[in-house]
């Protein structure tokens, strides 16, 4: 059974230029970004920039939308299945704090002039 006449969507982690292929071989498709780079808790600027990067390569692969995992996480960075995290926001339980993280300032440009 040949699978791709019924595929709308590419989903998936995967490298722009995949998709720049993909769209050249089925134009007609819509592709969106369904999970980045997860960078482990660490919320640097570096991370950020690099997110910057990444989200740039889809926007600019014509992908329809870019999806981030994990938004707000507690102080310990860890997701449900406790995995340490990048996210937009930490909330600190115990000081009864917010932090935004250089990730959130990424996505408020990007959201900000797209």
């Amino acid at each position: 059974m040949q699978v791709l006449p019924y595929v709308v969507r590419l989903l998936g982690q995967v490298i722009s230029r995949f998709i720049s292929d993909a769209q050249v071989k089925h134009p007609g498709y819509t592709y969106m970004h369904t999970e980045g780079k997860c960078f482990h808790g660490a919320n640097s600027v570096d991370e950020a920039t690099s997110r910057l990067g990444e989200i740039s390569e889809y926007i600019n692969a014509n992908c329809t939308n870019f999806c981030y995992w994990d938004m707000i996480l507690n102080e310990a960075t860890e997701n449900g299945w406790e995995w340490k995290q990048n996210s937009l926001v930490i909330i600190d339980r115990t000081n009864k704090t917010v932090h935004y993280n250089p990730d959130y300032n990424v996505l408020y440009l990007i959201n900000k002039y797209i």
